[in-house]
Order: structure tokens, then C-alpha cells, then sequence
């Protein structure tokens, strides 16, 4: 029986040792293997016809079926995986691309794989019965790759000695790149749809093109060169002329199946001068120590979030939402503050977060970033701790007015990456950012901003020429529009809405 590996070739040889490691954990997880169309944010359009996804942050472009429609996550360690499928509710087919890297083993890689071959053998015998369906070579842009299809049990008949009534295919292309780095496309098809599926899946795979590590390191080095520019663009005198203390409001809305307009909240945000200290408001500005009195600037947000669905009826929670952050006029150090209280029946306690960018110093030249999580009601504090790689940064401060920080430099257009904390994933985050020109009104841009690289579903932010938010689309569908305070009392008074 051949094996599902490929030893007679050369430039494969260095990553038989992956080949081996994809099929056992292949075989293990395969028991409970699920077809499902990938999970995709609202208005995510499915790939057109003669369409090319690019996916940076895998160094992967392919062109799939018209209407194929996907998405892209991350892995636990941050890295990027892509999810494509056939567009129904029981696809025939699934796709999944993520990067691998293969453990450098030496002389004893022949060692590891001969006892891979007899892992898998044993667990056709005793385990887990499977048939190799493909099993051959796979060229992918010039790159030699290997392709392995197995059939295995999808779901076991009653506990009687039948055979299992249910079988899937389920198997990975695997494409060298440049070393001990490899791209995997894992498949997943219906055994009865196989002849159907198989030549779309293989000239699906065959239009994929991998590009080399040095290409994705050059593009790489370019958005954070340019991240480097716009920060170092952002200048204490620039911090200080958008800090005019004015408060700014804002409606939170969105539209229901039948267009209909749902309040989700109302914030008001204001950025003044201010030393260090005026972090807690309730210090005397008079009584501060000296290492309270480094000059910065202080943006605060006070938001009042209502139930998704919520009218006079159901509008009996709020949860209220209250941030301060400072950054100092260097950008070398920040602080803020979040508390989170639910208001209404529940009468939930307060929870909080703290953070702490300090500037480097000798003995500790890398900025070290700390958050900590609070809660009263558990009298608990969870810290965590991100030594910061040399990037360019983008502070809490600033990624709230990132619009009038942007903006003398938007006509130029381009993306570029900076690193920030992101409060969603609770994680440091290297965000990409991308600005596009707009021509109504004259000066105005789009700044569309992505988790990741590959993200299909950013949040797009739209600001006048000086940098005043127009409009701004997150991509669970909510949106977001400046307001004048009298305009948002009379809305939430007509819609029955607590003001108070």
C-alpha cells in the first residue's frame, strides 16, 4: 500500500516530518470532523467570478469557485487562518490555508517518520479505519506540494459490528516555502460528492500561488516603515492643537431585517491638556506629586450602551461606560482607566481595567505594557504583561482621535501598521491601516481599519477634511454618527429612551 508520503522526492524531503504530523493529527481530530460553511461577519460578499482572494498575511492568493464565500481568524498564537467554503447551508466542501513551520530535526528526521507511518498503521488496524482516496504530488506555482485524501467514519452505526453509516474525506495539500516554513490547505468533502468536488477543489488549488518569505518580509517592512513615518508625524504641538476640550457627541444605532432604525447608545468624548494626575478625577489638581505632573493630553469617553433590542419595555438595563486615558505630549508613556457598570434590575458591580505603558529607561530600554482586570464583586485583579517589539505605537489617547491625527497627511492615501491594545480581543495587536482619498466632501478620507491583514470585514471610518468623524461602520453591522446633544435628548425622548 503506498504511504502518504512522498520520499522520492528531493526538495520534499526536509518536510516529510510535517507530512507525518498533519496526518496524525488528521486522523485524530477526524472522528469528529464537521462540514459547516465558515463563520462570516455581516456583509462579507462572496468571492466573484473570475475573482483572486489575496491573503497577505498567509502569503497565499487562490481563485475559488464564484461564490465561494470566507473568512479569516486567528489561531491561539496570533496566527492567521482562512476559511473557505461552498456557499449553502451543508457545503460539499470546505477550505481551510493556515502557515506551519516543521521542527528541525537533523539525522533523525527518517527515525520520526517511520514511526509516523507505523502511528497511522496501527490506527487503521485498531483505532480508526480510513481509505486513502489521492494520494500524489501537487505542483502550486512552481512549488512541488503533495496532496493526501482519506475517507474516514463520519458517524458509527449502533454498537452491533455494522459498518459506519457515514464517511467524509478529509485530507491537506501541503506546499513547501522557503526552509522549514510550509503552507497546509486542509480539505474537507462529502465521500459521496467526491468525484463531483474533487476536480473543483484540485484547479482551486492549482490557481494558488505562495509567495516566498522574503516577499512577505518586504511587504512587511513596508507598512511598518510607513506606520513609522505617521507616527512620528504625530507631534506634541499637533496632540495639543486637537485637544481643545470641546465635547463631542455621538449616536450608536443600527438597521434590523427591515430597515428600521434601533438605538444601541449614545457617548460623548472630550480631549484636553492635562498633567498625568487628572487621570483620577477625584485628585486635587493642586495637590499633585511630581511624577504626577508630566504633561500630556487626557481624552475621556462617557457612554451609555442599551439593550440590543431595546424600547420603553426593554430599556430597564444601561450598561454605562466610562474611559480616561493620558498620553504624554512625547508619546513615550500612557495611562487609562475603564470602569464598566450595569445599571437597572441586575444592579451588576462594577468592573474595571487599568493600563500602563511606561516610557524605556536604561535598565529597561523596551516599553513594557500592563493591563490588569478588576472586579469588585470578586475582589479580584488579573494582570498581564507585553513586552513591546520595536514598531510604531498607537496609544488609546490616540487611537480615539486617530481621525484629526490623520488627516494632514490623508490626501496621500496608502496603508501602513502600527501596534495598539485592543480592547475587544484583549490582546497587543498589530492593526493595518488603510486610507483612501474621498472626493465628497472635498478633502474628506476613509480610514478602514484591520485586525489583521487578511481581515474580510474591517471597521471603515469616514472623516472631513480636518479629521471630524463622518461616520464610522463596525463590522458586527453597528454604526456610528456625530449628533449635536439637543438633536440626541429629543431622539431618545420620541423613542421612549432614558436620558438619565
Amino acid at each position: 500500500m503506498p504511504t502518504p508520503f512522498p520520499s522520492q522526492t528531493p526538495r520534499l524531503a526536509g518536510l516529510r516530518e510535517a507530512f507525518a504530523a498533519l496526518a496524525v493529527a488528521l486522523l485524530l481530530t477526524a472522528p469528529a470532523l464537521a462540514l459547516q460553511a465558515p463563520a462570516t461577519p455581516p456583509g462579507i460578499p462572496a468571492v466573484g467570478s473570475g475573482e483572486r482572494l489575496s491573503l497577505r498575511g498567509l502569503g497565499v492568493s487562490i481563485e475559488p469557485p464564484p461564490g465561494t464565500i470566507w473568512s479569516v481568524g486567528l489561531r491561539e498564537d496570533g496566527a492567521p487562518r482562512a476559511f473557505l467554503a461552498e456557499p449553502s447551508e451543508s457545503p460539499r466542501w470546505t477550505l481551510a490555508i493556515e502557515r506551519y513551520l516543521c521542527s528541525d530535526r537533523g539525522e533523525a528526521e527518517p527515525e520520526a517518520i517511520d514511526e509516523a507511518i507505523e502511528f497511522l498503521e496501527a490506527l487503521r488496524s485498531d483505532r480508526i479505519p480510513f481509505n486513502i482516496r489521492v494520494n500524489r504530488p501537487l505542483e502550486v506555482s512552481g512549488r512541488v506540494g503533495h496532496l493526501l485524501l482519506v475517507e474516514m467514519p463520519l458517524a458509527a452505526a449502533e454498537a452491533n459490528g455494522e459498518e459506519p453509516v457515514a464517511t467524509a474525506i478529509t485530507g491537506f495539500l501541503t506546499v513547501p516555502r522557503d526552509g522549514r516554513e510550509f503552507v497546509a490547505f486542509r480539505i474537507a468533502a462529502l465521500s459521496e460528492s467526491l468525484g463531483e468536488v474533487l476536480p473543483i477543489l484540485e484547479q482551486m488549488l492549482a490557481s494558488a500561488a505562495v509567495e516566498s518569505s522574503e516577499a512577505m518580509r518586504s511587504w512587511e517592512r513596508g507598512v511598518l516603515d510607513a506606520g513609522r513615518r505617521r507616527s512620528a508625524a504625530i507631534s506634541a504641538s499637533r496632540l495639543l492643537e486637537i485637544a481643545d476640550g470641546t465635547p463631542r457627541w455621538h449616536r450608536v444605532y443600527r438597521r434590523d431585517e427591515q430597515g428600521s432604525l434601533i438605538e444601541l447608545g449614545s457617548f460623548v468624548v472630550r480631549a484636553e491638556p492635562a498633567p498625568l494626575g487628572r487621570l483620577d478625577p477625584a485628585r486635587d489638581p493642586e495637590n499633585l506629586r511630581p511624577s504626577e505632573q508630566e504633561p500630556g493630553i487626557l481624552v475621556s469617553v462617557e457612554a451609555r450602551m442599551l439593550p440590543p433590542d431595546s424600547g420603553p419595555a426593554a430599556a430597564t438595563e444601561m450598561l454605562d461606560l466610562n474611559l480616561r486615558a493620558w498620553v504624554a505630549l512625547d508619546r513615550s508613556s500612557e495611562q487609562w482607566s475603564l470602569r464598566r457598570t450595569i445599571r437597572g434590575d441586575r444592579r451588576e458591580p462594577t468592573a474595571a481595567e487599568t493600563g500602563i505603558r511606561a516610557a524605556p529607561t536604561t535598565a529597561q530600554p523596551r516599553s513594557v505594557l500592563e493591563v490588569i482586570e478588576s472586579s469588585r464583586e470578586s475582589m479580584s485583579r488579573a494582570p498581564r504583561q507585553w513586552p513591546l517589539p520595536d514598531e510604531p505605537w498607537l496609544s488609546q489617547a490616540e487611537a480615539i482621535l486617530v481621525g484629526p491625527l490623520l488627516a494632514e497627511v490623508a490626501a496621500a492615501g496608502g496603508e501602513f501598521a502600527w501596534r495598539g491594545y485592543d480592547r475587544r480581543l484583549g490582546e497587543v495587536t498589530r492593526r493595518l491601516e488603510q486610507v483612501v482619498p474621498l472626493s465628497d466632501p472635498p478633502g474628506a478620507f476613509e480610514l478602514r481599519t484591520l485586525a489583521h491583514p487578511d481581515d474580510p470585514a474591517p471597521m471603515i471610518q469616514r472623516f472631513d477634511s480636518s479629521g471630524a468623524l463622518l461616520e464610522r461602520r463596525d463590522p458586527d453591522g453597528t454604526i456610528t454618527v456625530p449628533i449635536p446633544l439637543e438633536e440626541l435628548r429629543r431622539l431618545w425622548t420620541r423613542k421612549g429612551l432614558p436620558l438619565d
